[in-house]
């Protein structure tokens, strides 16, 4: 079954499901110096990576993000953005039907990520349900198998961090410390 990406286009569509679509990223990857990198997946694999990325950025800053879900579509927008309320570091205004480039910029970030490696993935566990950091099997005339478990001591570990992808979005998302969550 073909992959349909539907990109968002600041008017809030119901159906968007990414924030860069192939062409976006390939001009991205080539200005970056990562064409090849992302021309080595395919056609299909790319826009499945697109959405992911689009996910994984919706998930991860849906309470950081910066403005307000734009008025005029926040009941029917499928995404985080478009935004109402954003201003540039200059004080000019983003207008509520604009992407700012470098959504679409970390979303080819992330999309590179989820292509390659995967983002996020879920953790994997022993048969005691202890987490394993590190799992390695050795055969050399007779077998060894080294686990390493997630340590408790250095607590729970939420998410990767992308630093690249990350830098991209600063000006959108606000500081995890300053977040606040109520019930």
């Amino acid at each position: 079954m073909a992959i349909t990406l539907t990109k968002e286009d600041g008017t809030g569509l119901a159906n968007a499901n990414s924030y860069e679509d192939d062409a976006g990223a390939k001009a991205y990857m080539e200005l970056t110096g990562r064409k090849d990198e992302w021309a080595a997946f395919g056609t299909q694999d790319r826009l499945a990576a697109l959405i992911v990325a689009t996910q994984f950025m919706d998930q991860t800053y849906r309470c950081r993000w910066l403005g307000e879900l734009a008025e005029a579509t926040q009941d029917t927008q499928a995404l985080d953005w478009p935004r109402d309320g954003l201003k540039l570091p200059s004080g000019a205004v983003i207008a509520s039907t604009a992407i700012p480039a470098a959504i679409a910029q970390a979303c080819a970030e992330y999309a590179l990520i989820a292509a390659g490696n995967g983002i996020n993935p879920n953790p994997t566990y022993d048969a005691s349900g202890k987490s394993i950091s590190k799992l390695k099997v050795r055969v050399e005339g007779a077998v060894s198998k080294e686990t390493e478990f997630a340590s408790a001591s250095s607590g729970p570990v939420l998410f990767r961090r992308y630093p690249r992808a990350e830098g991209v979005l600063r000006e959108y998302i606000t500081a995890a410390s300053r977040t606040l969550l109520r019930a």
